[in-house]
């Protein structure tokens, strides 16, 4: 039987010129309608893939834990399933019905493009929440710390040449998503409680003391010290901090405290030629972060374009506050009150999983 083809009519949608499909995109109200979008044809998902993240916000990924008696408290809470909001949409929430609960339920190591990871039987997981669908790596070789770890992707999974990149026990591993073994680049003891991102292709490696060590992403991971100046002088002392890819470029953001008792300020600096520069305003960028600071902060650019604030803080709320204040916003340098139970830095906004955390759907990206 000879092959059908395609009809005029789908190849001209595909033929499209680029100006006109970002034209389209501008006009769509929703990451749903994205979702859509990037449905049509290969050409069509391309141009979406890169333009997500700019016209829309991320999700917000709330895990769903049953009641838990006050005896067990201090018991780890198991995950029952998962549920989605959506700035652009703060009223409105979904369901996400296919992520397994069992693996839900496994020691979670971190988010990475769209993706969860977590450690089972000294294996990663890797799972789309949104599809279900899941990726296994080798085993380790070497016992993972049970406290100390941080990980990356560097690519989405699907993506040629995806690595998985683990600090764990003062080593790295790296794990290509294509091969049967772990690399081991070596023991680094120094370094603690190490947190990972990536901006411009290159992974930043943050210690404890915020001292930073970068890498190329290709051929391989060697990190080397970066010298800049000195975070601890121009900050003191922080309550919570994050490092944000901001735009392309790294930004450190923290909340520290004001000038009242029980008060706190969020203040920002930037990378710019190995100096720390303070940031009065966020500009057209709106920041999202989560409670647990290991996790990544995602941003978007003019969010007033789906009736979000720019120079603002997106900041998630524990599952406690229920629907109508999943998140907290402020803008950078507004002062809250960390005493209110309301307050995202109040001690009921726990930091550890299941806490919720900012995500871009794969199903766009």
């Amino acid at each position: 039987m000879a092959k059908r083809k395609p009809s005029s009519t789908s190849s001209a949608w595909a033929d499209l010129p680029e100006s006109l499909l970002y034209t389209i995109l501008t006009l769509l109200p929703s990451i749903k309608d994205l979702a859509s979008f990037s449905s049509v044809c290969r050409s069509w998902r391309s141009s979406s893939a890169s333009a997500s993240s700019s016209l829309f916000p991320p999700l917000l990924l709330y895990p769903l834990t049953g009641e838990v008696s006050a005896r067990l408290r201090s018991a780890p809470r198991r995950v029952s399933g998962l549920r989605l909001h959506d700035p652009a949409a703060p009223f409105a929430c979904y369901p996400l019905s296919r992520a397994s609960v069992k693996s839900l339920c496994s020691r979670f190591l971190g988010c990475s493009h769209g993706h969860l990871i977590f450690l089972s039987c000294n294996r990663i997981v890797i799972i789309n929440p949104f599809t279900n669908s899941q990726l296994k790596s080798p085993a380790l070789t070497t016992k993972l710390n049970s406290a100390a770890f941080s990980c990356l992707l560097t690519a989405p999974p699907s993506s040629c040449g995806s690595s998985l990149v683990l600090f764990s026990s003062g080593s790295f591993f790296q794990w290509r998503i294509d091969s049967s073994e772990w690399s081991n680049f070596g023991s680094f003891q120094k370094l603690s409680n190490v947190r990972l991102i990536t901006v411009n292709r290159q992974i930043y490696a943050i210690d404890s003391c915020w001292k930073l060590y970068v890498s190329d992403l290709h051929p391989k991971l060697s990190l080397k010290d970066l010298v800049v100046d000195s975070l601890c002088e121009k900050t003191n002392f922080s309550l919570i901090d994050w490092f944000v890819d901001l735009g392309g470029e790294l930004l450190f953001l923290q909340f520290k405290p004001g000038e009242e008792i029980m008060k706190a300020r969020s203040t920002a600096f930037r990378l710019e030629n190995s100096s720390w520069v303070k940031m009065e305003s966020l500009g057209d960028w709106a920041v999202f972060v989560a409670p647990d600071p290991r996790f990544p902060c995602l941003v978007c650019e003019n969010p007033e374009r789906w009736g979000g604030r720019k120079n603002c803080i997106y900041f998630a709320r524990s599952n406690d506050h229920g629907i109508y204040g999943a998140w907290a916003e402020m803008e950078l340098g507004e002062e809250i009150n960390i005493s209110d139970s309301e307050s995202p830095l109040s001690i009921r906004n726990s930091p550890q999983w299941p806490a919720p955390l900012w995500i871009y759907p794969k199903v766009v990206r």
